[in-house]
């Protein structure tokens, strides 16, 4: 008697994921992207601009400090014998000197693109050579819209502005040398707000200043 012959066994079907296992994959790269997004926005905040942003914002915040403890005005605006930097007239650095309590490091004073200038080992080390940024003489904290400081490489027509004291005005023709921000710079106002911005609209925020004068110190 012969056996009976049981039919080849054929081999198992290719399934379609369920909908379980569906979600369960989407919850997995929603965790690895939500894992990711802190680094990758920890290297956006690294950018150099942004960097410096953040300068100049901590810079606002110390000369509004300051301003808070003296009547409403910044240091600039202030004899030497009550704290404040009025007699340094066009030494720039002497004007940041004033708020180093509220700026914790000379480092905060040096753009991250400013390869001309080094930063200092420490507040008595602190001089022109260690700062990136021009300060406005004429600003006023009830002036929201003036320039209070920004990049220290003026341009006037072609040419580069001197370090000391200089005047910006709507009628000469402002700009910036690409060698830290390509024809940007970063403006700290008067309200302790930050923008970035062109030439062009440099000089469109003179204009809107009420006050006319608009001396800076350059390092």
């Amino acid at each position: 008697m012969q056996a009976a012959i049981s039919p080849a066994r054929s081999a198992p079907d290719a399934r379609a994921l369920t909908l379980l296992e569906l979600l369960v994959v989407i919850a997995i790269l929603a965790l690895l992207a939500w894992m990711l997004l802190p680094a990758i926005t920890r290297r956006e905040a690294r950018s150099p601009i942004i960097e410096c942003a953040y300068h100049l914002k901590r810079i606002g915040i110390a000369l509004r400090q300051f301003a808070a403890d003296h009547r409403d005005r910044f240091p600039m605006e202030i004899s030497t014998n009550q704290g404040g930097s009025l007699e340094w007239g066009g030494q720039a650095s002497r004007h940041f000197l004033a708020i180093t309590n509220d700026l914790a490091t000379p480092r905060v004073l040096l753009c991250p693109t400013d390869k001309e200038r080094t930063s200092a080992r420490d507040w008595l080390s602190f001089g022109n050579q260690n700062l990136s940024y021009f300060i406005s003489l004429d600003a006023d904290r009830h002036e929201p819209q003036m320039i209070l400081a920004s990049d220290r490489i003026v341009s006037l027509g072609a040419l580069p502005a001197r370090r000391g004291l200089m005047t910006l005005t709507t009628n000469r023709l402002v700009g910036f040398f690409p060698a830290i921000h390509r024809h940007r710079t970063i403006v700290l106002l008067a309200d302790g707000s930050v923008i970035i911005c062109t030439p062009a609209q440099v000089r469109d925020q003179l204009q809107k200043a009420e006050n006319p004068r608009n001396r800076v110190a350059i390092p």
